[in-house]
């Protein structure tokens, strides 16, 4: 019999939950195909207007309170591309079943 190989991760890198197939969605950067789940997500949270503008918009309201809607989207990645420009990186062994922000802080 061959020596059972040593598995890696015990999710083998995805987020799946018994769901059997994920949709692929393409990369942002290398447009290549990625499965939904395995993809590295970033949430893009950025203003409609430059500041210069939502200063005047806020002085011409008449509404107190207003806030200037944002534009919320989500960014997805490939593993390769998101460890190439260090939005992911590797962490050390003893830290690797915590999650991220236990080390990163």
């Amino acid at each position: 019999a061959y020596p059972l190989m040593v598995k890696k991760r015990t999710n083998r890198g995805r987020s799946k939950h018994n769901r059997g197939h994920t949709r692929r969605i393409h990369c942002e950067e290398k447009n290549t195909l990625v499965p939904r789940d395995k993809a590295i997500k970033k949430l893009n949270i950025k203003n409609i207007t430059d500041p210069y503008v939502a200063t005047e918009l806020i002085n011409a309201l008449l509404l107190p309170r207003y806030q200037i809607p944002k534009l919320y989207s989500y960014v997805f990645y490939c593993i390769s591309y998101a460890y190439k420009k260090k939005i992911v990186r590797s962490r050390p062994k003893k830290y690797r079943n915590n999650s991220k922000n236990d080390y990163f802080i």
